[in-house]
């Protein structure tokens, strides 16, 4: 009976993580462009727990840094950006980095392009 009363309290709490308005809806290019053009946001990376601190410039390019480790060179440099098909796409290191932006729950995350969908960045607005 102790069992039985367990998993109905864990359906019970269950229930309320699968609601259809809790589903992330994905940003379009104006609203990302409202989001982050002339703004500094903080990304953290859900699974690591990594932060950076991301300035996107008004002229197209991003500056990066890293706020993890004071031993590590702080800035990860300036990189052109642009927003298209409801993606940001840049670089990292030189290397092409595309993330599709959602929002849920009045949260942004962002979904990494050739990570499979998975949420494992969130966008949190500093200004």
């Amino acid at each position: 009976m102790k069992l039985m009363v367990t998993l109905f309290l864990i359906l019970i709490a269950m229930s309320g993580c699968v609601q259809k308005d809790r589903r992330p809806e994905a940003l379009d290019d104006k609203a990302i462009k409202d989001l982050i053009v002339g703004k500094t946001l903080v990304i953290q990376n859900r699974r690591s727990g990594k932060l950076y601190e991301a300035v996107y410039h008004e002229n197209g390019q991003r500056t990066l840094r890293n706020m993890n480790d004071q031993q590590v060179e702080q800035s990860a440099g300036t990189a052109p950006y642009e927003i298209q098909d409801g993606k940001i796409i840049t670089t990292f290191d030189g290397v092409p980095f595309g993330v599709k932006v959602y929002e849920i729950e009045g949260k942004y995350v962002a979904s990494r392009i050739g990570e499979g969908g998975a949420m494992n960045w969130e966008l949190i607005e500093s200004n």
